[in-house]
């Protein structure tokens, strides 16, 4: 009987032992949206013209907006759970410890992409960075023991330029 509650007890202390322990995460959510710089080539872009793109960033508070969170640093596989930012965009989440990628939206189950690089037929784009890219997170939320009181998101926008070489997974020649 002794031996018998002894293991019993044991199997309770690892088993809670091995369950992370949960956090309440707080914070804001933003989008900063990237003006495009200047679109010409290997021309050396002037301080003036990188103060002006700049000052065309905007940054918009999230608010009443829709959040899905998946386990790692990839959206693949299934959700963990959704949030709703509030008039303030503010969040309050429990997750155990570790790395989990935040989407913009309500996100049903994710496979890993393959198809994104089958569709491009371009010999100078980089199948396995269009791979990357198709599963990367808008954000990544790091929950830690001694995580601080007010996390801040932010989900960067960027408007690149419409050259291809400009393009980020070209990995062909550059214009002259």
């Amino acid at each position: 009987m002794r031996f018998v509650l002894a293991s019993i007890l044991g199997a309770t202390v690892v088993s809670a032992a091995a369950t992370p322990a949960v956090r309440r995460v707080t914070g804001r959510i933003e989008r900063v949206i990237h003006a495009p710089g200047p679109c010409r080539g290997g021309v050396a872009v002037t301080r003036e013209e990188i103060e002006e793109v700049e000052a065309k960033t905007r940054h918009l508070r999230l608010t009443n907006a829709i959040f899905t969170i998946f386990a790692g640093r990839q959206h693949v596989g299934r959700p963990l759970m959704t949030f709703r930012t509030d008039r303030a965009a503010r969040f309050d989440v429990s997750l155990p410890e570790g790395v989990f990628c935040v989407m913009a939206g309500e996100l049903k189950e994710s496979a890993p992409a393959k198809s994104a690089a089958a569709a491009s037929r371009d010999p100078h784009t980089d199948p396995e960075c269009l791979r990357e890219r198709a599963v990367a997170c808008d954000a990544q939320l790091h929950v830690r023991r001694e995580n601080p009181r007010d996390v801040k998101l932010t989900l960067e926008t960027y408007t690149p330029c419409p050259q291809p070489w400009a393009q980020p997974c070209y990995r062909g020649p550059m214009p002259p």
